[in-house]
């Protein structure tokens, strides 16, 4: 079955370059789009833009010792309260594998934590300035990153204003088949070993957990590329994860198998071997087509669980729910139109009555359906999109009203072409009600 489809037109030049063809030179803007400029810096001495790949490269470097200062500041907070986190992934990776900070790029730290333990260490975090972004056992409200229905494999995040550094909090180290289901049986047993084999070091005046190599590879690189939202697509900074764990730590094919042998997932691990391997001189960095990633996913039920079959069925449940939310929203987005092409904000003695109010809740997931339906409906209605975006505003006014939430709708000056801007403000947070809905 061929792997071959849709390819990113800097695929041929970029496997060229990580396969290590001295005379390829793939575009900068490529590299620094995929993190690979300071690898390539290091790689590659005669680029035509070398100025601009040392300045990434030292951009990455300087990032990076701002976040280990940080980071290992709560890390000891932790360990003093007998907090252990594995650190795993790309600041793994930058700090303890490749022969410099600069070379690996990052947007964040994960850290695998118990669970029981988040809400004690995100108290000490705050202490140190981190503010967190969310967290997955808090009240459901419409401001939630997740809502109570979420079950995936993150339990929270933090974020330190000062260094702009995230830390994202995972209670698993593999991927949930769908994040309103509750996860694999695997999930569980795989996450005990990954943190059973992890090996202690003593760093920056404490003492942290950090992968085995071989599960670097297995879980850092295959598992989160098969199992995750890349769908088995091999990232390009794949090649070089693995090309440095494998110059520090000796790791083969076979020591890799063997692992995956011995945790059991031989399956997803060969297929992503056949498709990145150093060691052979082996990358493919085109997308499967969709019937190979139907293959693959069929070939590691066993594994995984049977990932189409959770996908299918909450997508069913998906489109109905949407259905009857698009119908509830109909009539409020007509209202929202009819004030927007006014030129006018609604007023309180415009919205309905109490009888009209909805019941249940507004958590996050419900907001995101009927922000998402409210969405459509206004599309349906043709609502111009010069009207579009307060449309959006009156509507989302009007639902969080009816369900008791103390939003205020506010004036915010005029903008160019006479339209009125309008904000959305709850609990003292701006509402973005036009962000993240489908086909927006």
């Amino acid at each position: 079955m061929s792997t071959r489809s849709r390819a990113p037109n800097w695929a041929r030049e970029l496997e060229r370059f990580l396969l290590g063809d001295a005379d390829a030179t793939p575009d900068v803007a490529t590299l620094q789009a995929l993190g690979l400029s300071g690898h390539a810096y290091a790689r590659l001495p005669s680029h035509p833009h070398r100025d601009i790949l040392r300045e990434r490269y030292h951009f990455c470097a300087a990032r990076h010792l701002a976040a280990r200062a940080v980071l290992a500041a709560l890390l000891r907070a932790w360990e003093g309260e007998q907090i252990q986190a594995v650190v795993f992934k790309g600041f793994m990776l930058a700090e303890f594998v490749y022969p410099s900070a600069g070379q690996r790029a990052y947007a964040d730290v994960d850290l695998l934590i118990d669970p029981g333990q988040v809400p004690h260490a995100l108290e000490l975090a705050a202490g140190l300035g981190w503010q967190t972004v969310w967290r997955a056992d808090v009240t459901d409200d419409v401001l939630a990153v997740h809502g109570a229905e979420y079950t995936g494999h993150e339990v929270g995040q933090i974020r330190h204003p000062g260094v702009d550094l995230a830390i994202d909090l995972h209670r698993r180290v593999v991927h949930n088949s769908h994040n309103r289901l509750p996860a694999h049986h695997s999930a569980e047993r795989l996450t005990a070993a990954f943190r059973e084999a992890a090996h202690q070091v003593r760093w920056e005046g404490t003492t942290i957990s950090v992968p085995a190599p071989a599960d670097a590879v297995v879980f850092g690189l295959a598992l989160n590329r098969c199992w995750g939202s890349d769908a088995w697509w091999v990232k390009p900074r794949d090649y070089a994860d693995f090309e440095a764990l494998s110059e520090r730590y000796e790791i083969t094919p076979r020591t890799v198998m063997e692992r995956a042998v011995e945790l059991g997932v031989a399956r997803t691990v060969g297929i992503y071997l056949r498709r990145c391997d150093p060691t052979q001189r082996r990358l493919d960095l085109r997308r499967p087509s969709w019937w190979n990633m139907r293959w693959w996913n069929l070939l590691a039920t066993r594994e995984r669980g049977p990932y189409d079959v959770a996908n299918s069925m909450m997508a069913l449940v998906e489109t109905w729910g949407a259905s009857v939310a698009l119908l509830q929203m109909l009539p409020v987005a007509r209202r929202a139109a009819r004030h927007a092409r006014a030129g006018r904000v609604p007023q309180d003695d415009d919205l309905p009555g109490s009888a009209k109010a909805p019941r249940g809740a507004l958590g996050a997931h419900r907001w995101r359906s009927l922000r998402r339906a409210i969405h459509r409906a206004l599309r349906l209605l043709r609502v111009d999109a010069r009207d579009y975006q307060r449309a959006m505003a009156f509507a989302a006014h009007e639902v969080m009203r009816a369900h008791g939430l103390p939003v205020t709708l506010e004036h915010c000056g005029a903008e160019a072409g006479g339209t009125t801007d309008v904000r959305l403000t709850l609990y003292g947070r701006v509402v973005e009600p036009t962000g993240s809905v489908d086909e927006a």
